[in-house]
């Protein structure tokens, strides 16, 4: 990953645009200022084209996973929610449904907006959303909850 090079790139970019916005207060022609903001346009797509290779590079080096070590230990409670809904499929009003409450009241916990999340409520939320109760509550542990294998059951 090269980002000394679309550091470079970048600061190229802003002082190109630096330079038109002070040339347009300084009354230069309109074709003076179009070439410049060109110069611009070709910074600015040769930054993102860098910058998508370097997203690409690292999102092949990167193990295929549904869920990251990171996203398993989020930091709120709204963002675990948020994970647990984004993994298990559900739309916030199948969840809503589920739980026998509003949609909104989904919204609110999932943006944060709800602090307060009982112990009945958020039994409710990790069981409809097949999560690990401690882990969406205090996000400790692993998210999905431990699988125990019975004699019916084929390893």
């Amino acid at each position: 990953m090269d980002f000394e090079n679309i550091l470079f790139k970048s600061k190229q970019l802003t002082s190109q645009i630096t330079g038109v916005y002070e040339l347009s207060l300084s009354g230069f022609s309109g074709s003076d200022l179009t070439e410049m903001v060109g110069v611009a346009l070709n910074l600015c797509s040769s930054l993102n084209s860098e910058i998508q290779g370097t997203i690409a590079t690292a999102e092949n080096a990167q193990p295929k996973s549904k869920v990251t070590m990171d996203e398993r230990h989020q930091n709120s409670f709204a963002a675990r929610l948020r994970l647990a809904l984004a993994h298990s499929g559900m739309t916030q009003a199948a969840l809503a449904w589920g739980i026998g409450v509003s949609q909104s009241t989904i919204s609110a916990l999932a943006t944060g907006r709800v602090k307060g999340v009982g112990i009945e409520r958020g039994a409710a939320l990790s069981e409809a959303l097949g999560v690990n109760l401690r882990w969406l509550m205090r996000g400790e542990g692993e998210m999905q909850p431990a699988k125990f294998l019975t004699h019916n059951n084929e390893v």
